[in-house]
């Protein structure tokens, strides 16, 4: 039996909408390096994206391609850069260890798991 209208209409929807998905991921991912160094050159996300739909080299809205632009480029640099970071940090550590001298051990802080009874009361 045949599918009601209104059903094939709604599966054909769906595969025009993932298949537009798709191509819009892959047009954005080939134009990475291109929009990276567009990017470190001083340019606006809104002048990339005007230059890019002038050009018929993406089909998206703006909203889009900034949220494309967040999700899938900006987060290969925040994972490089966390990765930096953490490293400094290790080295930052490191450093004060090795400068800092060690303190007395009567100076520091000793806990008792036994009560003294004239602090309960």
């Amino acid at each position: 039996m045949t599918k009601k209208l209104s059903e094939r209409i709604a599966e054909r929807i769906e595969r025009e909408k993932s298949n537009s998905r798709v191509v819009n991921k892959a047009s954005l991912i080939s134009l990475k390096n291109d929009i990276q160094e567009a990017r470190s050159a001083g340019w606006s996300l809104r002048q990339i994206w005007i230059t890019l739909s002038e050009e018929k080299k993406i089909k998206v809205t703006y909203q889009a391609f900034c949220k494309q632009i967040k999700a899938y480029l900006d987060n290969e640099t925040k994972q490089f850069e966390t990765t930096l970071t953490q490293k400094q940090k290790h080295k930052a550590s490191v450093n004060e260890q090795k400068i800092t001298p060690q303190k007395n051990k009567s100076s520091s802080f000793e806990f008792s798991n036994v009560a003294n009874k004239e602090d309960i009361l």
